[in-house]
């Protein structure tokens, strides 16, 4: 397998695309506590970011459509005793376009096993955040024996379609995003809603700056050309098979989160002996940016049994 890790490489400032004929610049994540490098896969060079040593946790950034940035600076937390590693998925913002144009699921879970090969590490611990947990769920399916522990983090674990239609059919602006999102009529209306909807409380100033890096990747137009395939994804997630994974499971829902119910996750879960769910009170989608301590001992704890 063509497998390398780009260390010659100075560090991009960014890329630039061609938007109506005038250049567009998209800034790369400045975060200074990472080692930052390309990393040549079969089918696809990711832009990697890692920080700290120890046991490896790699993480799964949400979407499809963003970016790993917004993970940041919360998960720096974990670099006190592991090694924690964060990538674009390809196609995705800083990462290249795969060279035979396929994306999806299926796709974004073998990236993951051909990188942890590429950094030649045994066992990893995973952690998938939204979508990104939806990755982790079916690679795990596939690659039990080189995961220590699977987190699962505001996931739409069990979801029926009648879940679906709810949230994306309805036109209740209180439950539907989408909706929601095109009566807004300028930039900071959009901005605010972004902000209520994902979060629980007023989020540190360099938990936004990330976050915004992160809202952009949505707007490139590899992103555009990217989501017109993951929309043609016929894979569906068979969350029953979750009974088939023996590894310890940590499953985390926010209380108020808006676009994940966990009442369906929780009935499922309850009959695992070698899963926890944990509900947090004063949070919104995004965990680890509303509760980072409360977030950091319990997963710590799980990673340390």
């Amino acid at each position: 397998m063509n497998t390398s890790v780009s260390k010659k490489m100075r560090f991009p400032k960014g890329f630039t695309e061609l938007v109506k004929g005038k250049k567009r610049f998209y800034p790369a994540c400045d975060y200074p506590n990472t080692k930052k490098y390309f990393i040549q896969l079969p089918e696809t060079m990711l832009w990697v970011e890692e920080e700290g040593t120890g046991p490896a946790i790699i993480t799964l950034h949400g979407g499809p459509g963003g970016n790993h940035s917004y993970l940041h600076p919360n998960l720096s937390l974990f670099a006190k005793k592991h090694r924690i590693i964060y990538y674009d998925m390809r196609g995705h913002y800083m990462s290249s376009l795969s060279t035979n144009r396929k994306y999806g699921i299926l796709e974004d879970a073998r990236d993951l096993e051909n990188l942890r090969k590429a950094l030649k590490l045994d066992k990893i611990a995973v952690l998938g955040h939204s979508y990104g947990g939806i990755v982790a769920f079916e690679y795990a399916l596939n690659y039990q024996k080189n995961i220590s522990h699977l987190i699962l983090c505001s996931t739409p674990i069990a979801w029926t379609d009648e879940d679906r239609t709810r949230l994306y059919d309805t036109d209740n602006l209180h439950i539907n995003f989408e909706k929601t999102w095109s009566k807004c009529k300028t930039e900071k209306e959009k901005t605010k809603l972004y902000y209520k909807w994902n979060y629980y409380r007023k989020i540190g100033f360099l938990s936004k700056k990330y976050n915004e890096i992160s809202r952009q990747a949505y707007s490139t137009q590899k992103t555009d050309a990217i989501m017109r395939i993951y929309e043609k994804d016929d894979y569906k997630p068979d969350w029953e098979k979750l009974k088939q994974i023996k590894i310890p499971i940590l499953v985390l829902f926010g209380k108020h989160d808006p676009d994940v119910r966990p009442d369906n996750a929780c009935k499922l879960m309850g009959s695992l002996s070698q899963a926890t769910v944990r509900i947090f009170s004063k949070s919104k989608h995004d965990i680890f940016s509303d509760e980072p301590k409360k977030f950091y001992s319990i997963v710590n704890k799980f990673l340390s049994q």
